[in-house]
């Protein structure tokens, strides 16, 4: 088949389609396995798209395996993406993820809950070997411009463990936010910056990084 112009192969089984259409409350249940060979999120919104969460309709049961040979959002690129999704009601898990970014592996689990407040999501995951630089770009350098992919060299391998919230509007709820990292960086070098102390200062007013990291640990580590 063919959606956005890219070519799409799938397999699988759908029940409850007349149910559906006859009933209240009735669900549609799809199992299936779905293989796309590059998907672009951009090529789903624009300016003129209405504003609001983002959401798999209730009455819509999935169990699928996906597989894209390329993934981008915004400047985020990824390839050899593999997960499961499985969506109940309010709920949408994304399960045995695995992919190739920034020059490295990262496997993982999202679990997205909805409600009349927003949308939570809570995730794990584990990289290799990514690249600091492409992480930065990806990322659109977080955000600031005191310490930016072109300061960076090295990889960064660890885990992490992050909660965040949208509300009902999906816009991000900062107060909400709780994570965890451990972190290792080889061969980890800044190239044209100046003070260590500034790397620290970078981490601790990003409202996301300073919830994952401590800056008074970083300052010790840098030092």
């Amino acid at each position: 088949g063919q959606l956005m112009d890219q070519s799409f192969e799938t397999s699988g089984e759908m029940a409850g389609l007349l149910h559906w259409l006859y009933e209240d409350n009735a669900q549609i249940k799809i199992r299936n396995a779905l293989f796309l060979d590059a998907l672009n999120l951009d090529d789903f919104s624009s300016e003129e798209s209405e504003a609001g969460l983002p959401k798999i309709p209730e009455w819509l049961w999935l169990n699928s395996k996906l597989r894209f040979n390329t993934f981008e959002y915004k400047n985020f690129l990824a390839s050899n993406v593999d997960l499961n999704l499985q969506h109940r009601g309010n709920s949408t898990q994304l399960y045995d993820v695995q992919l190739d970014v920034a020059r490295g592996k990262m496997s993982g689990k999202v679990d997205l809950n909805y409600s009349e407040k927003g949308l939570s999501i809570r995730s794990s995951s584990d990289f290799s070997q990514l690249d600091l630089a492409n992480i930065f770009l990806y990322f659109d350098q977080f955000g600031q411009s005191t310490l930016t992919s072109k300061n960076l060299e090295g990889t960064v391998s660890g885990s992490s463990k992050i909660n965040m919230s949208f509300n009902s509007d999906f816009e991000f709820v900062p107060s909400r936010l709780l994570g965890e990292a451990e972190l290792v960086v080889v061969e980890g070098r800044l190239k044209n910056f100046g003070a260590m102390d500034a790397v620290a200062e970078f981490f601790d007013s990003n409202i996301i990084l300073r919830k994952v990291f401590k800056a008074n640990e970083l300052r010790s580590r840098l030092k």
